[in-house]
């Protein structure tokens, strides 16, 4: 039995993965716990248990929701191997609690937990919590949230507002505004984000439009893994002057720093965005395409004038991008209207309720 340790789980996106490790890494360093990682072998998350040195069981399951009737079948297999599976790796290796954040793999684990009686917290890093939160929601001891509009999907009495645990790095840099006065370069800086993976919608809008945009703009564009070829290709073909104002990467593990080194982003919606943009106070266009979390981040953040949406990607998209990085008045509002919307030190917070209810 090990007494001294938290168990985590969550996987598939990056957006559920880093906040589960800035915690682990952080109760590790103060509290002397060790961490337990229940993910995908094959997924981001193994890699990412590994760097951290986490003690890492690999499961199996696969997605529940679908109307396919026999991915359905074979997803309820997977999730009752993987329950019985956990519950006994759990109860020869009982940590002092489980944490989860989402996406399918964390279920049926977090129902092992509770099963034998480990505490439960769960962590939901968008703002509509997606379907295994839910389920879990309903036998947790604790939820957290990243803010304030998930409250009403989730049982109010268990909920506590957190804020989402961006990496560290991203509390480093100083205010947008601090930034933008220190900037000695002469042109607007745009980044554009499609995810680790890429987004096919995303960098065809960029390479369509980067002649125009790169008379204007030092562009930096990270393609994701699985579009950085065909990104490369269009390039290629882009004359010197060109290429020395666009400079395209395949991923990048100084996310923070680029961030923190641009006027505007243009990204997607995940759940990052949440803590990321927020600790950065940094003003962005946001494209969640058909994603419907994605959608409500985006949603949660237009509403309170702290991004904007693009609805498609179109000649109109140009123009509001064109608009936005022209006007440094906009940019600064969105800065301060997204930076008033932390919740302070999230890492701290959820590691408070932890301990505290490891200690119950």
């Amino acid at each position: 039995m090990n007494n001294k340790s938290v168990a985590i789980s969550g996987g598939h996106t990056a957006g559920h993965i880093y906040p589960l490790v800035e915690i682990g890494n952080y109760l590790h360093k103060k509290n002397g716990l060790d961490i337990q990682f229940f993910g995908s072998k094959n997924d981001l998350e193994y890699e990412i248990a590994h760097e951290n040195q986490y003690s890492f069981k690999a499961i199996s399951p696969t997605q529940i929701r679908t109307k396919n009737l026999l991915k359905l079948i074979w997803g309820l297999i997977n999730f009752t191997a993987t329950y019985f599976k956990t519950l006994i790796y759990l109860s020869a290796n009982r940590p002092l609690l489980m944490l989860v954040s989402g996406g399918y793999t964390c279920a049926p684990v977090g129902l092992a937990a509770k099963t034998i009686g480990i505490p439960l917290i769960v962590f939901c890093p968008d703002v509509k919590p997606g379907w295994s939160i839910r389920f879990l929601s309903k036998i947790a001891n604790r939820i957290c949230c990243s803010v304030s509009d998930s409250l009403k999907y989730l049982p109010a009495k268990k909920t506590s507002v957190t804020g989402y645990p961006a990496r560290k790095e991203f509390y480093t840099y100083k205010t947008y505004k601090s930034r933008l006065e220190s900037n000695a370069e002469n042109r607007t800086n745009l980044l554009i984000m499609g995810g680790s993976l890429g987004s096919k919608e995303i960098n065809e809008f960029i390479t369509n439009h980067i002649k125009f945009l790169t008379m204007h703009y030092q562009i930096t564009h990270i393609t994701g893994t699985n579009e950085y070829q065909r990104v490369e290709k269009k390039w290629k073909m882009l004359n010197e002057v060109e290429k020395s104002q666009y400079k395209i990467l395949k991923y990048s593990k100084n996310v923070a720093e680029l961030i923190a080194n641009s006027d505007l982003i243009l990204s997607r919606a995940g759940a990052s965005i949440l803590g990321e943009l927020t600790a950065l106070a940094q003003p962005a266009i946001l494209y969640p395409g058909t994603f419907s979390d994605q959608y409500l981040n985006a949603r949660f953040l237009e509403q309170k004038n702290a991004a904007v949406i693009l609805e498609s990607l179109d000649q109109n998209a140009v123009q509001i991008l064109e608009k936005t990085l022209e006007s440094k008045e906009t940019r600064i509002k969105l800065s301060d209207n997204i930076g008033n919307l932390s919740q302070g030190n999230a890492i701290k917070n959820i590691t408070t309720l932890v301990i505290r209810q490891i200690n119950e």
